[in-house]
């Protein structure tokens, strides 16, 4: 499935401009397919391509990728990419690569799939430029090379993207492929952050705690804790318990928790199981805290680990199985049953 930001992607590029010779009729297949009339798209495409016209190529291979107007077919659509990927045709070569890439209607070929992100990234393709970057960083169809890593993720940042921006800061920050540079970086996470990047927003709340700027931190971690971020509910849960920079609120920070152990967050999971072990901000039960603690170990969390070690002596052989039975049919995202 793909993301809003692909999807925006693809609808740009399918709306991008054609040859002179067809642009009359691509342009009302282009309405066509914004309107969704896939069957209409899909014909007036299928008509143009067959003349070689590389957008008609290219809008082939994405209708035939994603079952619009026809039946999903992963082959045709690479061989539509190839065609227009042949013509220079930009979001073609990147389609490819990703197909290339991930050995879908294809066989899998890292190496093919990097040359042709890094032709389309020369183009100025966001998508591209992203995919090179991650390559370059990975050394995935290339030697791994972290100066060019850093050097087409400040492209695809200065083109907007709000996770290369946040990518950015991260390089800047532990100086990967350029000099350490902790200005730029809280410059790069800003501008990530104010285009609503939680895991920016969260980057910049841990940046601000570090240095004693508590009302900074607060803010940031809000941000992203509205947006479900598990790593700065958690941390915005414990400025809560403790009152630092903020007045204390333990049901709040009980509630924050709640939020990020239910996603699966080790840490807030065991911060929770030792709430209800000790009766802090909610009812002692030492069972439930026992089924956090189990749920944080499982995932290699040492605290959540030698807490449950400890407590086990004061449950029964029955206790411990109906407990264990439960942490083991629990599933993220749910709100556990009450023990």
């Amino acid at each position: 499935m793909k993301t809003p930001f692909r999807q925006l992607l693809l609808l740009a590029a399918i709306l991008g401009t054609s040859a002179p010779v067809s642009a009359q009729t691509m342009e009302q297949v282009r309405a066509s397919y914004q309107n969704k009339d896939y069957a209409a798209a899909l014909a007036g495409a299928s008509k143009l391509a067959a003349k070689g016209d590389a957008q008609a190529e290219y809008m082939m291979g994405v209708m035939s990728s994603q079952g619009e107007g026809t039946p999903a077919d992963a082959r045709a659509a690479v061989q539509w990419y190839r065609k227009a990927a042949a013509q220079g045709n930009p979001d073609a070569q990147s389609d490819l690569g990703l197909m290339l890439r991930e050995g879908r209607g294809v066989a899998r070929n890292e190496a093919q799939a990097f040359e042709l992100f890094r032709k389309a990234a020369a183009q100025g393709l966001l998508a591209a430029q992203i995919n090179l970057g991650a390559a370059y960083m990975t050394g995935s169809g290339t030697r791994r090379d972290v100066v060019q890593a850093f050097q087409w993720t400040l492209r695809a940042a200065e083109q907007g993207d709000a996770n290369s921006q946040n990518n950015l800061a991260g390089l800047y920050l532990d100086g990967i492929g350029t000099d350490k540079d902790v200005v730029a970086s809280v410059e790069w996470r800003v501008k990530s952050a104010t285009q609503g990047n939680a895991r920016a927003q969260h980057n910049l709340g841990f940046h601000y705690a570090n240095v004693n700027d508590f009302r900074q931190a607060l803010t940031w971690y809000r941000k992203a804790a509205d947006q479900g971020n598990p790593d700065s509910q958690n941390n915005l849960a414990m400025m809560y318990l403790e009152g630092k920079g903020v007045a204390k609120n333990e049901q709040l920070a009980l509630d924050l928790f709640r939020k990020a152990a239910n996603q699966g967050f080790a840490e807030a999971q065991t911060t929770l199981g030792y709430l209800y072990v000790t009766g802090r901000a909610v009812p002692k039960n030492i069972e439930t805290g026992y089924f956090w603690w189990l749920l944080a170990s499982a995932q290699g969390n040492k605290p959540g680990s030698a807490n449950r070690q400890q407590l086990e002596p004061s449950l029964t052989a029955g206790q411990r199985a109906r407990i264990q039975a439960a942490a083991k049919a629990w599933k993220p995202g749910t709100t556990p049953a009450p023990l």
